[in-house]
């Protein structure tokens, strides 16, 4: 199986895993600095790091649910014609 770049989250400590995430451009770089709000963010973000990684597809029905689709003015990676389709 090809490996993520997700997948090599899964077994970092702390020092690694703020440092990883902080490639992805996603948390400012003011909560990155602070101890504080990073311990209140690893284990929510470990935890849906660990759900992404595991989940295994299992064919059913599929959901048609409504999806909002939120992005940032200044984020370069998704344009905003990307949100809207």
């Amino acid at each position: 199986m090809k490996e993520t770049p997700f997948a090599r989250l899964k077994s970092f400590v702390d020092d690694g895993f703020p440092k990883e995430i902080a490639l992805f451009n996603g948390i400012p770089k003011e909560v990155l600095k602070s101890p504080e709000l990073i311990e209140l963010l690893l284990q929510t973000l470990r935890a849906d790091y660990e759900a992404k990684e595991t989940d295994v597809y299992s064919p059913e029905l599929p959901l048609f649910p409504s999806v909002s689709s939120f992005g940032g003015l200044q984020d370069h990676r998704v344009p905003q014609d990307a949100l809207e389709s």
